[in-house]
């Protein structure tokens, strides 16, 4: 999962250095975009209700049980919200029925959607995006357990780099984004250090000074 770190507000950057990821658990993240309150302020409800559900359970909360509380948590906040207010949401962990990594969007509106699938993106240039996702999967008959990380992490800079090259705001350059790993181990996050290296490597836009 990648996200950059631009938040706009009109044809202006609001913040370069946003991160959009928060990661949930040890197997889960969730990514998000669009207005800024409301998003902190759903995940702050979200964490501490998931909180309060570990202690409970005094274990590991399962993808299917977090999917299902982060959409209530959305539904009830977007109800009470004025009709301006509107959240992208899609969240990624390891679906332990299954045995694989499941891809989940959450609709500000309709709830959450589980299929499994093979890619997802979010935000004002998911369809650039998801042009070059779905080019990549489909095209090139992947998957996820044929992508190895280097592969996957390339097409995912690039599906970041068409998507944000087609907001056209200001400043033009892009900061190093923000990338999760996803394993049937566990989801890190790559440190700044080996994100400034890839971000070189990949040549992914400028490099902010």
């Amino acid at each position: 999962m990648a996200a950059d770190r631009r938040t706009t507000t009109g044809d202006h950057v609001y913040s370069d250095t946003s991160n959009k990821i928060t990661k949930l658990s040890p197997f889960s993240a969730v990514g998000h975009s669009g207005t800024c309150a409301a998003i902190n302020w759903i995940m702050e409800i979200y964490k501490l209700e998931l909180d309060a559900l570990r202690a409970k359970a005094q274990e590991e909360i399962p993808l299917a049980n977090q999917v299902r509380l982060f959409s209530n948590i959305v539904s009830i906040v977007s109800s009470i919200l004025p009709d301006d207010f509107y959240s992208y949401f899609l969240m990624v962990g390891f679906d332990e029925i299954k045995k694989r990594t499941a891809i989940i969007e959450i609709d500000w509106y309709l709830g959450d959607k589980f299929p499994h699938k093979s890619f997802g993106a979010i935000g004002s240039g998911s369809p650039e995006a998801l042009g070059v996702l779905k080019d990549w999967f489909l095209t090139e008959q992947r998957t996820i357990q044929e992508t190895d990380e280097k592969q996957a992490l390339r097409v995912t800079l690039k599906a970041l780099k068409a998507a944000a090259g087609e907001v056209h705001v200001s400043p033009p350059e892009l900061s190093p984004p923000n990338i999760v790993i996803f394993t049937d181990k566990d989801c890190h996050s790559l440190s700044e250090d080996e994100v400034e290296k890839l971000f070189g490597e990949l040549k992914f836009g400028r490099r902010r000074k």
